[in-house]
């Protein structure tokens, strides 16, 4: 369990939507930077081989920025795949994966999925609602570390021509849809923020999730640059 490590501050979620593919990253570098899954860091192409390195035939090799803090993610899976670049990543690496609760796996930071509050955000120590996604969960998570303001990119929630992500490593039938379930949380998630003090601001393009304020990223970044008094409401964090 870690301490607030980002009190009071301002963090981007890069979520794992097609958008995050359109967004600049380089403008954000010098951010707190919390990714989910694989926006940790950057497909190299290529066919890999079965081995116990994690990296499995036909998925992509990944090369972790080192701009990003932190990644944050919730399934076992996708941990099985990731964790020989993980090992390059100079970041907090955390998650709420159950099969890895018994495990004492180096260097992984662990919390307890809540048995109480499935959606929302769970306030107790080292404890995160699932929120049946790990975007959602994510947010929990930055919670804990103390965060005041949340921006979120790549929180597309839909598909967008005909993608489900911005890489290829889940490709899904063009009939599947787990968007429902997914966007159940955030209207308890913005109501547990509300409470508890947290402004949460999504600057995904054509978001599917309306329950947040919306700004486009580049307005943000002119506030945080001190050029956007329209926006002096919001606390200089």
């Amino acid at each position: 369990m870690l301490p607030a490590i980002w009190k009071d501050g301002l963090a981007f979620i890069l979520g794992g939507g097609p958008s995050l593919s359109n967004v600049n990253l380089e403008t954000i570098k010098n951010e707190r930077i919390l990714a989910v899954n694989n926006a940790y860091g950057y497909p190299v192409p290529g066919k890999g081989i079965k081995s116990g390195s994690g990296w499995l035939e036909n998925t992509e090799k990944y090369i972790p920025y080192d701009w990003v803090d932190a990644v944050w993610f919730g399934d076992r899976s996708w941990f099985d795949r990731h964790h020989i670049f993980l090992k390059s990543f100079k970041g907090i690496i955390a998650t709420c994966t159950p099969s890895l609760a018994d495990k004492k796996i180096n260097g992984l930071i662990q919390y307890k999925r809540s048995t109480t509050k499935q959606l929302g955000i769970d306030s107790t120590p080292g404890c995160v609602a699932w929120n049946k996604n790990s975007g959602g969960c994510a947010i929990n998570f930055a919670y804990h570390l103390g965060v005041k303001v949340i921006v979120l990119l790549g929180f597309d929630m839909k598909r967008t021509a005909d993608k489900t992500n911005w890489h290829n490593d889940h490709p899904s039938p063009p009939n599947k849809n787990p968007y429902y379930r997914f966007l159940r949380c955030f209207p308890i998630i913005k109501r547990d923020a509300d409470a508890l003090g947290i402004r949460i601001i999504n600057c995904t393009e054509g978001s599917a999730i309306t329950d947040f304020e919306s700004m486009k990223l580049e307005e943000l970044l002119e506030w945080r640059k001190g050029n956007m008094p329209q926006l002096k409401t919001m606390k200089n964090f």
